[in-house]
């Protein structure tokens, strides 16, 4: 199986060639079905561009429900038997797949809280502001001896621990809810028009947390919606393999050039145990 790669294809398609027990962490952004409805304007009137691509839609929640099955099936066959998977969701739809999942045979680890330090607020004013999003942690069994580097995640760990604390070297375990701003600045990828390129690309720092914390050096990860390759690039930088998977030719161009710009940094966290 070819490692480093960028895969323009369907998803479903691709990962069925694909060797079952052959992965080692899969980290999933698939479509969250947002089901939007007509514009959603700015107070100053202008119109927010949020997520209303084709990729997102689906017919019924039932259509929804059965691609989410197949995906989420193919990932459980790839995974190998001590791998662990790791899925993003808004409220829309992280309740249908973690209830997939479980049905599936997941065995669910932890469930943490991405905190938005600067959400999109609720323009009409009609709701609470929606800022965070949910990450559901994974393994294929409940027996499986899955990579956690606990020690490390204490040394990450800024979120709950106060700044002066931290310089002087108090650490804490890491907790389930997670402060990152949201893709913003010189980060947020732009098309040929210099618009954003994709509506949902996530922050870096968002992966490589994940990617530090649940897999080893030179391991594979999978993401099979590879978006703007966010997951590639954090695994390029941090020395692990990647195998993308992304149906939109656009992105794949877009992607190919962000991954040529990055190289592999000395990981002095490589190493770790095993749960």
């Amino acid at each position: 199986m070819d490692k480093n790669v960028i895969i323009n294809g369907n998803s479903l398609n691709e990962m069925n060639k694909m060797e079952s027990n052959s992965i080692d962490l899969i980290f999933a952004d698939p479509p969250y079905y947002m089901r939007t409805e007509g514009k959603l304007v700015r107070p100053d009137g202008t119109l927010f561009q949020g997520c209303n691509e084709e990729w997102d839609k689906f017919e019924t929640i039932e259509e929804y429900k059965k691609f989410t099955y197949q995906w989420l099936s193919a990932c459980h066959r790839m995974l190998k038997p001590n791998g662990s998977m790791w899925v993003i969701g808004g409220m829309q739809c992280i309740y249908t797949i973690g209830y997939i999942m479980q049905e599936i045979g997941f065995y669910l680890i932890n469930n943490i809280v991405w905190h938005k330090n600067n959400p999109t607020p609720n323009f009409m004013g009609t709701r609470l502001c929606n800022s965070h999003e949910t990450l559901l942690w994974a393994v294929k069994n409940k027996e499986a001896k899955f990579t956690f580097h606990y020690h490390l995640a204490k040394e990450l760990n800024t979120d709950t621990v106060k700044e002066e604390d931290y310089k002087n070297g108090i650490r804490k375990q890491m907790g389930s809810v997670w402060h990152f701003p949201v893709c913003s600045g010189k980060e947020r990828l732009k098309d040929e028009n210099g618009q954003k390129l994709h509506t949902a690309q996530k922050p870096q720092k968002l992966l490589e947390r994940i990617i530090l914390i649940s897999s080893d050096a030179e391991d594979t990860i999978l993401d099979p919606f590879g978006g703007t390759m966010t997951t590639a690039a954090a695994a390029k930088k941090l020395g692990r393999n990647y195998i993308m998977i992304e149906q939109n030719q656009k992105y794949c161009q877009f992607g190919e050039k962000r991954l040529s710009q990055i190289s592999c940094e000395e990981d002095i966290y490589a190493g770790g145990s095993k749960r």
